[in-house]
Order: C-alpha cells, then sequence, then structure tokens
C-alpha cells in the first residue's frame, strides 16, 4: 500500500515500482513518462497524471515523483492537488500504465496496465480531513432495534 501526506505546501513524493521489467517501451526513453491512475473508492473519480521526475530505474524497481500542492495542480508535470470535494482523503485505486504518448493522460491510449494497487491518502496535522463533533445527545429509546424488509 502507498501511503501519501497532502500538505499544505508543495511537497515532492516518490513511489517506488518494483516490476519494472513488465514494461513494453524503452526504459531509457524518459520523454514518454509512465502513465499513473489514482481512482478514489469514494468519489469514483479518477485523476491520472505523468510523473514530474524520473522514472529512474535501477536493477530492481522504478522510482516515480510527483508534488502534492495546495494550489495550481497539473498533472502533465506531476503537480497533484488532493484532499478536495473529488480527491477526498481516503483510499484509492491505483494503476500505473506503460504509456507509449508524450503527455498522454487517458488510460484508453496507454499500452497496458502494469501495476494495481492501493493508496491511502491523509492529511498533514495542519491540514485536517474533517472536523469532527462528539455526539452527545442520546436518543430516548435507546434499546429498539428496527429491521426493515
Amino acid at each position: 500500500m502507498i501511503e501519501i501526506i497532502q500538505t499544505t505546501s508543495d511537497t515532492p513524493v516518490g513511489v517506488g515500482y518494483s516490476y519494472w521489467e513488465t514494461v513494453e517501451n524503452d526504459i531509457t526513453n524518459t520523454a514518454i513518462k509512465p502513465l499513473i491512475c489514482f481512482k478514489s473508492q469514494a468519489t469514483k473519480k479518477e485523476l491520472c497524471w505523468l510523473t514530474t521526475f524520473g522514472p529512474f530505474y535501477t536493477e530492481r524497481y522504478m522510482l516515480l515523483f510527483f508534488y502534492t500542492v495546495a494550489s495550481n495542480p497539473n498533472p502533465l508535470i506531476g503537480y497533484l492537488q488532493m484532499g478536495t470535494t473529488d480527491y477526498p482523503y481516503g483510499f484509492y485505486d491505483v494503476t500505473i500504465y506503460d504509456n507509449n504518448i508524450s503527455g498522454n493522460l487517458n488510460p484508453a491510449n496507454a499500452i497496458k496496465p502494469v501495476w494495481f494497487g492501493v493508496m491511502n491518502l491523509i492529511p498533514e496535522t495542519t491540514n485536517p480531513a474533517v472536523q469532527y463533533t462528539d455526539y452527545s445527545v442520546n436518543d430516548s429509546d435507546t434499546e429498539s432495534v428496527y429491521i426493515t424488509f
């Protein structure tokens, strides 16, 4: 699982992907970057983006970088603003695609998906996700259970 902190300032984030040998695209061609999509499990909205730096390849994995930003998102260069109404804090399905077109943000135009996973988007302490109020008033009828068919 990937855990990402949405910050109130521009913060670089690195994600390691260990199955880069499944990529068909020439891995030395860094002009064509992998396509990464985050799909919110809450809103079902999908955010696709290209990496800011990299990909960097090593013998065992590929490292992708992007930024979490407080404003001015740009998915073409990996500047993502999340923790919003459309992309709330919580769980996301993550798909990494082998891309074949420079600047492509559409999964339908990618070669194939090469990795599936889950991400948890959390706020930093100065950027609370939700303000909770304790429930302190009890209903007078606390022993009844109603079942509806």
